[in-house]
């Protein structure tokens, strides 16, 4: 299997590395790469998600799965929005990822549940977003949802 992994910082690059393991082909996209830490078999690709023909050019039309894991460049509601709205729907926009066989995982936040005074969350529980975090990360949880009815939020 063919996996993009859409944002390759820590908890992407070590996604990467379990995939390559597994004997999967991964391709990464970062802005700007380590000097060291990656991992051995990792297709590289220098891109900015929001420059729309850059990244079009960089996706391979070979593709099975995607995995946004994304961290926000700064923590406000531009940066949110940047990180996981408008990167999100760049990556929608692509005729190489509009199949219906490929798999899609988010990688979302518990900040979508809102504060729950120390209980435990699971699935089951309802969205109530307090801060903008979640309420932002909620409404890109939805419109992957709209596009792909096979998504899946972490």
């Amino acid at each position: 299997m063919h996996w993009l992994l859409a944002g390759c910082g820590r908890l992407g690059l070590r996604v990467a590395d379990l995939l390559l393991q597994g004997g999967h082909r991964v391709t990464g996209l970062r802005r700007h790469w380590p000097a060291a830490g990656i991992p051995i078999g990792l297709q590289r690709c220098t891109v900015d998600l929001h420059d729309g023909s850059a990244l079009a050019a960089s996706v391979p039309p070979d593709v099975d799965g995607i995995i946004h894991v994304l961290t926000p460049d700064e923590r406000s509601p531009e940066g949110y929005r940047r990180a996981y709205q408008s990167s999100l729907q760049r990556l929608l926009d692509l005729p190489q990822l509009a199949l219906d066989k490929q798999r899609w995982l988010f990688v979302s936040s518990t900040a979508v549940y809102g504060d729950a005074d120390g209980a435990e969350l699971d699935e089951t529980a309802d969205s109530a977003p307090a801060g903008f975090n979640g309420q932002i990360l909620l409404q890109a949880e939805d419109c992957l949802r709209q596009a792909r009815a096979n998504a899946v939020c972490l």
